[in-house]
């Protein structure tokens, strides 16, 4: 529903400059996050992609990586690899990027 949509959208949102938003997509890598970073960017928003680029995905290294680089050739696209699993680096992250209103 459109309003569930809205606010899965302001629970991931992470700033807001000029009406450009900058939405954080977990699993930017497979094939799902890397559709939905494509679409986020050609709608002229900002991109902050996650991964944690684990052996045991199911795609192989190289198809997760040939995605990562389609997405690297929009500008206002930045990825990070990051283990949700792993507190300090979740900490770490948001640190460097902090969640805005």
């Amino acid at each position: 529903s459109v309003r569930r949509r809205r606010s899965v959208c302001q629970a991931i949102r992470l700033n807001r400059v000029d009406q450009i938003m900058t939405i954080l997509v977990t699993g930017a890598a497979g094939f799902i996050g890397q559709a939905v970073c494509k679409k986020l960017l050609m709608d002229d928003m900002s991109g902050v992609g996650v991964d944690n680029l684990n052996d045991y995905d199911y795609y192989s290294p190289g198809l997760r990586h040939t995605r990562l680089k389609a997405l690297r050739a929009f500008p206002q696209f930045e990825f990070s690899v990051l283990d949700f699993s792993n507190p300090s680096e979740v900490q770490r992250f948001f640190a460097k990027n902090p969640l805005k209103e």
